[in-house]
């Protein structure tokens, strides 16, 4: 019995010291769309939520202190996806193929077009992890057919991370990871006077700056694979009072990257013929301004054989996904929608995100093995 409340009182303790720090130590304050770099199409199908699983070497980017609850060697050779904000976009985007004036944007007016591509390689081992990934997105909003003017934003994001973490107990670990990241771009109002002269180029020419950022990771999880359900808190906190950037190249430093304190608890298993995820996480905890709605986020993965379907609430919306697993080649899809008002409901941008991954495991023994630690025999991935 005293081992249990020993347990339970560093749990406590653990996840409030995490988060006083971030909610009284954090500087970011609420944007209307926010900038999140590293998220899976897993994640966004099951309504943003990540579960953990020992052979899932991305668990890494999500929170370092995951690394000391991996099994083996686990490798990500490469995770790519592309995302646009509906499908309604296709039809716009092909009959503006090249930019050519002010007559290009007559089919945009009141409409956010959002892309995003994205991808990394990240290895684990035990209790050390390292990643290379890159995130990039652009948007375009035209507004005031009378005088026209288009505001844009355009980030891309290369990034290094390297870090570890240290178990603290049978089923605690704390996490760190430093990193590096290379930013370029920003967001430009084009004006009318702008707009009749625009092309191709001189549209890229507006998002020359660029700049280098130093930051880092914290986490904390707790995790008890001898009870049912494999129950997990953890508690992982981004860019640690923000990432500012130092200029390299163009006229102004990109702005900063905001701080991100998530708290989450997920359960994961099997039950007869089927495999099982679910959890739920409360996102950035230290934007004041953010409303709550917006940092709820609920979901759910049912897998079979080499199906995985997800379902989840992201920001007051609900989330569809669903991931093809051959082995160690991985197809996902996600359909989800992220709020761009001030709170849910108000402004809804619909995403559709497709994925190709290629992962691989080692035992301890160095023997390969699928992504879910074993030779399947029925759903034992993450």
């Amino acid at each position: 019995m005293l081992p249990t409340l020993v347990n339970i009182f560093a749990l406590a303790s653990s996840l409030f010291l995490v988060v006083f720090l971030g909610v009284f130590l954090g500087t970011a304050q609420a944007g209307s769309d926010t900038y999140e770099p590293i998220y899976s199409i897993r994640q966004n199908g099951m309504g943003g939520v990540y579960v953990f699983h020992p052979k899932d070497a991305s668990s890494f980017l999500q929170n370092p202190a995951y690394s000391c609850m991996t099994k083996g060697i686990n490798w990500t050779l490469f995770d790519l996806n592309g995302a646009v904000n509906g499908l309604q976009v296709y039809s716009d985007v092909k009959s503006t193929s090249s930019l050519s004036g002010l007559s290009s944007f007559s089919s945009w007016y009141g409409k956010k077009i959002w892309f995003g591509l994205g991808g990394n390689s990240t290895m684990t081992l035990p209790c050390f992890g390292f990643s290379v990934y890159n995130a990039s997105i652009l948007t375009l909003l035209t507004h005031n057919p009378a005088f026209p003017n288009v505001e844009v934003t355009y980030l891309t994001d290369t990034g290094f991370s390297l870090g570890g973490g240290i178990p603290i107990g049978p089923n605690f670990s704390l996490g760190l990871a430093g990193k590096k990241v290379t930013r370029k771009g920003g967001t430009q109002n084009i004006g009318t006077s702008s707009l009749t002269t625009i092309n191709n180029t001189t549209l890229l020419e507006q998002f020359a700056n660029q700049g280098d950022g130093f930051g880092m990771d914290l986490g904390f999880v707790y995790r008890n694979e001898s009870a049912a359900g494999n129950p997990t808190v953890s508690a992982s906190w981004r860019d640690v009072g923000s990432t500012a950037f130092i200029k390299s190249a163009g006229a102004d430093a990109p702005e900063r990257q905001k701080d991100n304190l998530v708290l989450g608890v997920s359960s994961s298993g099997e039950v007869p013929l089927l495999g099982y995820g679910l959890g739920l996480e409360y996102r950035h905890i230290t934007e004041s301004d953010m409303q709550i709605g917006k940092k709820i986020h609920l979901g759910l993965e049912v897998s079979l054989a080499f199906i995985d379907l997800r379902a989840g609430f992201y920001q007051g919306y609900t989330s569809y996904g669903a991931g093809l697993d051959f082995w160690f080649i991985h197809f996902d899809a996600a359909y989800y929608t992220v709020e761009r008002g001030a709170y849910a409901g108000q402004t809804a941008d619909q995403r559709v995100q497709l994925g190709l991954s290629f992962e691989l495991g080692f035992d301890p023994d160095f023997k390969l093995t699928d992504s879910g630690g074993k030779k399947r025999k029925l759903k034992q991935r993450r």
